[in-house]
């Protein structure tokens, strides 16, 4: 986790760290002195309010339909995602190679490397947090490759969390069942895309996914906080946030007391937090 977790959207607001900040939470009436300044990496800055701290854990709700790879109509076809598949590859339901459950799912790949994958469509929130993670497995030596993009190909997630204008996320070979995570905002213009599960370079071997998530976080745990829009105010939001500020690009947090800072991370300056 990093520094720059938070949902920028109302009635939802919050913001996590690596350090905590339940030292400075009140309640979620905006009577705490304390507000928060995030600065990303062209200046730009979101401020807020911290209200009351999180619950004991995460809350999460999920977009994916089956990520467990459990209902298949026949050996080749997910009930719940699209399939596709070109020269000899294939998309394959596995019951001995699995992560959990009854199933995994098998793409094999010909020798010529040709296209086979699986896509889901999953719904995300503007600027939500969300949290995407799945298990898979490659032969030794061989790349897979996973993606999340809108519906139109306008913007694709990057391995930073950033989103850009092609491309897709390469998975490094692992000859064992590994997990992949990775927290980040949704596009602010888009709610509508595209989860698809793909080779990379992997001809003449079979790849394994399971157990794919991708959680929307509605509330932080203990050390995070609830973000008011303003003292006083009894609304969960950002008091101020300036057009084109990137969540995925944040280099500066301060905590601030009656508009003073009193704390601040990943900057030049160190007033008592060290993040």
């Amino acid at each position: 986790m990093a520094f720059k977790l938070g949902d920028f959207t109302a009635p939802n607001a919050f913001f996590m760290s690596d350090v905590s900040l339940a030292v400075y939470a009140g309640d979620d009436f905006g009577i705490t002195p304390y507000s928060l300044l995030l600065i990303d990496s062209a200046g730009k800055t979101a401020s807020g309010f911290i209200g009351a701290t999180g619950g004991v854990s995460e809350s999460v709700t999920e977009s994916v339909n089956d990520g467990a790879m459990e209902n298949w109509t026949s050996a080749t076809n997910l009930t719940s995602w699209h399939e596709a598949v070109s020269g000899t590859s294939t998309v394959n339901r596995e019951g001995t190679e699995k992560h959990g459950g009854t199933y995994s799912c098998r793409l094999d790949i010909d020798a010529s490397n040709s296209s086979a994958y699986f896509r889901g469509s999953v719904t995300l929130g503007s600027l939500g947090l969300y949290r995407l993670s799945f298990w898979y497995k490659t032969a030794a030596g061989k790349t897979a490759s996973v993606s999340l993009r809108d519906t139109g190909g306008s913007v694709w997630l990057k391995s930073t969390g950033a989103w850009a204008g092609s491309g897709g996320i390469v998975l490094p070979a692992s000859t064992v069942w590994t997990q992949y995570t990775l927290y980040f905002n949704a596009h602010a213009s888009y709610t509508s895309y595209y989860l698809s599960f793909t080779k990379d370079q992997s001809a003449s071997s079979s790849i394994y996914y399971d157990d794919v998530k991708c959680e929307r976080i509605t509330d932080p745990d203990s050390t995070g906080v609830h973000i008011v829009d303003g003292y006083g105010s009894t609304d969960r939001g950002w008091a101020s946030y300036e057009t084109g500020f990137e969540p995925e690009k944040i280099v500066s947090l301060a905590v601030l007391l009656n508009g003073v800072p009193i704390g601040w991370g990943g900057g030049s300056l160190n007033l008592g937090i060290k993040l």
